[in-house]
C-alpha cells in the first residue's frame, strides 16, 4: 500500500506542439445500482486526450446488465463523436469492458438487435 503513494501516471490533457501521425482510442464503461458511465482515451505517444460523461441511473427498477449495457451503448456513440469531431487518424478503436453480459451480447449476432 505504501507504493502506492509513490505511484505517478503521467497524464498531458494537450499539448500543442505534441504531433502525431496516429492515435489509438480506449474506452471504457460501467455501471453500478446508483449510476453508469464511460470514460474515452486518445492515446498517441507524445499527446492524450480524454473525454468522460456519466449518468445517473433511472429511478425506476433497471437490472445492472441493462445499465452495463447502456454504459456501452454510451462509449459507442462517445467513440463516434470523436471520430467524427476531430481530424485525427486514429488507427485502432478499443471497447474496455468487465461485463461478460455485455461481451456475450455483442458477439451474438443473431438476436442482437431486436
Amino acid at each position: 500500500m505504501v507504493a502506492l503513494t509513490q505511484l505517478r501516471i503521467p497524464r498531458c490533457l494537450s499539448s500543442e506542439d505534441a504531433v502525431s501521425q496516429s492515435y489509438e482510442l480506449h474506452c471504457f464503461s460501467d455501471a453500478s445500482e446508483r449510476a453508469y458511465g464511460a470514460v474515452l482515451y486518445l492515446r498517441s505517444r507524445n499527446d492524450r486526450r480524454r473525454q468522460c460523461k456519466y449518468r445517473i441511473a433511472p429511478v425506476k427498477a433497471v437490472t445492472i446488465p441493462s445499465l452495463e449495457l447502456t454504459a456501452a451503448l454510451l462509449y459507442a456513440r462517445m467513440a463516434t463523436q470523436v471520430r467524427e469531431q476531430f481530424s485525427l487518424q486514429i488507427t485502432a478503436t478499443t471497447f474496455w469492458t468487465d461485463s461478460m453480459i455485455v461481451l456475450q451480447t455483442l458477439r451474438n449476432t443473431t438476436t442482437r438487435f431486436q
